[in-house]
């Protein structure tokens, strides 16, 4: 997790921002269409909540300066935190996990 953003934002994504997800399905990757326009999450957790296990890619987009921050590595990281050690699956089993999991350094260094 990305600790100089949880310091300085009040919210992991405000109001002017929205969330871009890029999802997988039967082998293509597209850009999702969704309500997370204008909706405020207060913490990375709130964003996991939101995704599927279809979600490849994740960006922080701020409509005032029409940029884009890929936050997928940072989501990934979290959910692996957030899985109990005891729970968390083999390398057998990544299959079982969303595809930005899978996809993700923080699963290849989890296994390093």
């Amino acid at each position: 997790m990305n600790i100089h953003t949880e310091i300085t934002r009040a919210h992991y994504i405000s109001q002017d921002e929205c969330l871009q997800v890029w999802v997988k399905l039967d082998g293509r990757t597209f850009i999702a269409e969704s309500d997370f326009h204008g909706k405020t999450f207060d913490t990375i957790h709130d964003v996991l909540k939101t995704l599927d296990d279809s979600a490849t890619r994740i960006v922080r987009f701020d409509l005032d300066r029409l940029s884009g921050e890929d936050i997928t590595e940072e989501l990934a990281r979290a959910y692996l935190d957030a899985i109990p050690y005891y729970d968390m699956p083999s390398s057998y089993d990544v299959h079982t996990l969303p595809y930005f999991v899978q996809e993700s350094e923080a699963w290849e260094e989890w296994f390093a």
